[in-house]
């Protein structure tokens, strides 16, 4: 801010860079900086929506590093000056020179721009949760349903209104600062408040998501988003308040600045700005590219075993998950048989669907428990419509808020035709 102390634009500079180099380490471990490749073969669920919402993020946080640093080294350079009335204070950008004054625009603009991608960020999140948490049977695809269609067009205008309320206003760099502050804070108070509706409905979504037979690795993933979201709307909230507030106080007429004009209200108000921004920025890269650490540790995913709740079985399997530990076929013998063997996702466990050649399957022919997963029809017997489940298909499937794909309100039927009664 081009009236608050150096020591403030010190702290903002310090706190976005400690931001940047943990967003660097937690990439690294995450996936070895996969997920920045601009496409990634053999992701059947990669496409440009995840990387808008990969990089909209990620480059957020370099612009917000850039500025504070512009403004940190300005204001250490130009230091104090004595004002009559006023005393010692922060040297007003009316006395830099020139060469400086010159810099503050750019830097405006970067903090627009920073300001608006984590806009386009948190409404898809928004968005995304008010989609997944609906209890709708039709289970409308993401990209078809209102919800994204609501944060295609508000992000539009973030992208949008935020440059052009910087560039409108860069007369006056406090006016600049301050409508650049209170537009960007009013439509982050908004979301931020909106999410409330999320925390509400989470605990019952949880509820419907178990009782539709979600695996474990889904749900812990979910109640982890619980908890962190839970944190991440509090330091939310201090830092939109806390620049909401500086920013009212600064577009008042008749230069009655009461806040802006105490050093200390103005310090203590971007400082918690500044501190609230960074933690809430670090529980959504937490959010967005979750790590599992059993999975880093070298543990395969494991469920329990549908025909014996006391034994865990890894998570991969022979035609079913009732069938691993009495499969009568060698490894051999079932890569010899099986042409083709989709593997799909059906609540808690994976199912293995295979197709033979007609001479092969006669030779290695099971009984038709064992050839059918549980519950399913038999052949001969009519075909019955599945009942809808009370989530959607993508809840069975969690990984991320930006990690989505369109799948069917059935996907074993999608995959073999036949329909889980």
């Amino acid at each position: 801010m081009t009236h608050t102390s150096p020591c403030v634009e010190l702290a903002w500079t310090v706190l976005s860079a400690t931001l940047f180099i943990f967003l660097v380490s937690h990439l690294y471990h995450f996936d070895h900086f996969q997920c920045l490749k601009f496409w990634e073969l053999g992701r059947q669920n990669n496409g440009a929506f995840k990387k808008i919402m990969t990089y909209s993020y990620l480059l957020a946080v370099p612009l917000i590093f850039i500025r504070s640093f512009v403004m940190m080294y300005i204001k250490y350079n130009v230091g104090y000056s004595f004002i009559p009335g006023h005393g010692y204070i922060p040297t007003p950008w009316q006395l830099w020179p020139e060469h400086y004054q010159r810099l503050i625009f750019p830097a405006q603009i970067c903090f627009a721009f920073a300001w608006a991608l984590e806009i386009v960020s948190h409404l898809e999140e928004l968005c995304f949760w008010l989609f997944l948490t609906n209890m709708s049977p039709l289970h409308t695809p993401w990209f078809s349903s209102w919800n994204c269609w609501a944060w295609a067009g508000g992000s539009v205008v973030g992208l949008i209104v935020m440059p052009v309320v910087a560039v409108v206003t860069r007369s006056d760099p406090l006016v600049n600062e301050a409508y650049i502050s209170l537009v960007g804070s009013i439509m982050s108070t908004i979301i931020t408040l909106a999410f409330f509706r999320v925390i509400f409905i989470f605990p019952s979504f949880m509820a419907r998501v178990k009782s539709e037979g979600a695996g474990q690795e889904v749900v812990t993933r979910l109640q982890t988003f619980h908890s962190l979201n839970l944190i991440r709307v509090a330091f939310r909230l201090t830092f939109v308040i806390a620049i909401l507030v500086l920013a009212s106080d600064g577009i008042r007429p008749h230069d009655v600045h009461p806040i802006n004009s105490t050093a200390l209200w103005a310090d203590f108000l971007s400082l918690v700005g500044g501190i609230g921004c960074v933690i809430s920025s670090a529980l959504t890269l937490l959010i967005f590219f979750p790590r599992s650490m059993p999975r880093e540790a070298g543990y395969a995913s494991r469920v329990v075993s549908k025909s014996n709740g006391e034994k865990t079985q890894d998570r991969s399997f022979f035609n079913s998950p009732a069938t691993e530990s009495n499969n009568p076929f060698s490894d051999t013998a079932r890569a010899q048989t099986t042409s083709r063997t989709p593997i799909i996702e059906y609540k808690n466990a994976l199912w293995e669907i295979e197709e033979s050649n007609a001479a092969e399957a006669e030779q290695y022919r099971l009984p038709p428990a064992l050839r059918y997963p549980p519950n399913s029809t038999l052949p001969g017997k009519k075909i019955k419509k599945s009942k809808a489940p009370l989530v959607h298909p993508l809840v069975l499937n969690y990984t991320s808020p930006i990690d989505l794909m369109d799948v069917p309100s059935d996907p074993f039927a999608a995959e073999t035709g036949v329909h889980i009664v």
